[in-house]
């Protein structure tokens, strides 16, 4: 998958409140994410988690954006998830997930934020990426009062060349948990 990478919402794959999917054996560059799993169920009018999801054996590039993203719109859970060799480069962050959309003017509605669980990255390599991995609960929307939660998360094997630092954060009210983080090599 070729996308122009100055376009708008050139998203590679896009996986949202789906169940047993699974992408192998792609080629994906772009201008926004290259692989984003998501859960914007309030578009259906009920929820609908995002689970069961294999990702494997992708050579993934976002310069602005993600290689992958998970989370970051939507109200219903994202789990059971298994990503494993991987190839990222030129890319903002390598794994990124984040449960509530930044309040950015965007039109969509969160009223809860995106729960995270079950979530495993193994055999991942790095190249020219800026934040390898970036973990954050987030509450921008200060007027809803969230119900997420970001917990049984492993990262292991792990080697980014020519990155950049790593960020991992809860808020105030809620911490993550139950991060495993094993054989990981940033330089």
């Amino acid at each position: 998958i070729r996308n122009p990478v100055f376009g708008p919402n050139t998203d590679g794959i896009d996986i949202d409140c789906c169940r047993r999917v699974t992408i192998s054996n792609c080629n994906i560059s772009g201008g926004d994410d290259a692989i984003a799993i998501k859960s914007d169920s309030g578009k259906l009018g009920e929820e609908r988690p995002c689970e069961n999801i294999v990702v494997t054996n992708c050579v993934l590039s976002s310069p602005p954006a993600c290689a992958v993203r998970i989370g970051y719109e939507g109200d219903s859970p994202i789990r059971n998830c298994v990503f494993s060799n991987l190839a990222m480069y030129n890319s903002n962050h390598g794994i990124d997930m984040i449960s509530i959309l930044p309040d950015r003017g965007y039109p969509f509605t969160i009223f809860k934020g995106t729960r995270l669980e079950n979530i495993q990255f193994d055999n991942i390599v790095m190249q020219k990426v800026t934040q390898p991995v970036y973990l954050w609960l987030g509450n921008e929307k200060k007027e809803i009062k969230p119900a997420v939660y970001m917990q049984n998360i492993r990262i292991s094997n792990v080697i980014a060349s020519d990155a950049g630092g790593s960020y991992i954060g809860g808020i105030p009210e809620q911490n993550i948990e139950n991060i495993f983080l094993s054989d990981i090599y940033v330089s």
